[in-house]
């Protein structure tokens, strides 16, 4: 009796986190985007008082969230996410719009596991992120007028030429064309779209515009 052993094992648990985004190109001020985390035990043990912090970046602001368990804090980013068996996930779904003052700029979201009771053996799947490209279209335009000199009572062609020099399609494109006092309105042409009048100026809807793509319109 003058030796004793006894044996222990320590409790383990890789929990990993993935995440994935519904939208990775939105134009800012459109529809929302959905972020979704998901937190998996991969054993071999039970995860308890597992957290995750995501927190939303500058340049996103939130608009709603739901989580499939657990809570989560909009100030902190603080996803808890509570107890994982062995096999379990959970997942939380953050929507944001994106802020104006973004066009053409890059956004990464990060999601990071920050701590459970359990060791954890495998720290390389305890992140994960996504990186939007919020989209952009720089729009040119031109205008002339046919003929540059005229008479009294001459009629006067104004054309107008926009075009999308890209990266990215343009949507719900509208031009507004200011009629001059000393004129009267005659007539009105679009290549694309539709457009409207109220005698002091004409509104040209011409909707999408791809990457490249001209539109001219004529008011005389």
């Amino acid at each position: 009796n003058n030796e004793a052993m006894a044996s222990l094992q320590v409790r383990g648990a890789d929990v990993g986190v993935s995440k994935l985004v519904n939208n990775s190109t939105p134009y800012q001020g459109g529809a929302p985007i959905r972020f979704t985390v998901t937190a998996r035990n991969f054993g071999p043990d039970t995860a308890n008082n597992v957290q995750v912090t995501d927190l939303i970046p500058a340049g996103l602001t939130l608009y709603w969230t739901n989580a499939s368990q657990g809570s989560y804090s909009d100030a902190a980013g603080l996803w808890q996410v509570g107890t994982l068996t062995n096999g379990g996930s959970a997942t939380l779904q953050l929507s944001a719009r994106v802020n104006s003052g973004t066009a053409g700029s890059t956004i990464t979201n990060r999601a990071t596991k920050t701590y459970a009771d359990e060791a954890d053996g495998n720290t390389a799947n305890n992140q994960a992120s996504v990186t939007i490209t919020v989209v952009s279209a720089d729009l040119a335009i031109s205008k002339t007028a046919t003929p540059m000199t005229v008479l009294p009572g001459s009629n006067v062609l104004y054309t107008i030429s926009v075009t999308n020099l890209g990266p990215f399609t343009a949507r719900n494109v509208v031009v507004t064309d200011t009629l001059p006092s000393q004129g009267d309105l005659i007539g009105v042409n679009s290549s694309v779209g539709d457009w409207s009048t109220n005698l002091s100026s004409v509104v040209f809807q011409l909707g999408s515009l791809n990457p490249y793509a001209h539109a001219t319109m004529t008011v005389a």
